[in-house]
């Protein structure tokens, strides 16, 4: 069957199943070429976007003499550090590096628990 266009219509055969009458459409041997055509072209898009995407991200800018400790301990306050102001504390080695780093007196969490908390440290986003 011919279209008004000049491309070949599916073929379509009628059904009658318990009164209710379907059609049922065949999908001739060039229409499903064009399926798997279409198909093919848009899965090589997808994986040239994921190429592009993944090459196109920002690197990590990594110079010789920054290092960094993130120190987080659950559930400590300051004032049970010596680095915070209490003598004779139990912490000699977080006194230590207190000393030669940077130490912050401030700290606001993003969330109550602890796993979010460090997504939000580590990422510098609020999740």
């Amino acid at each position: 069957m011919q279209s008004p266009f000049g491309r070949r219509r599916p073929e379509q055969r009628h059904k009658k199943d318990d009164g209710i009458i379907r059609r049922t459409i065949i999908l001739s041997s060039a229409n499903s070429r064009r399926v798997r055509v279409a198909g093919a072209i848009v899965t090589l898009t997808v994986v040239a976007a994921a190429g592009w995407w993944w090459r196109s991200r920002p690197t990590v800018r990594r110079e010789a003499g920054l290092n960094v400790l993130l120190i987080t301990i659950d559930t400590l306050r300051a004032d049970a550090v010596g680095a915070y102001g209490r003598a004779g504390a139990p912490t000699p080695w977080i006194d230590r590096l207190a000393e030669g780093g940077v130490r912050f007196t401030h700290a606001y969490a993003h969330n109550v628990v602890t796993l979010p908390s460090h997504a939000n440290i580590l990422t510098g986003r609020l999740l």
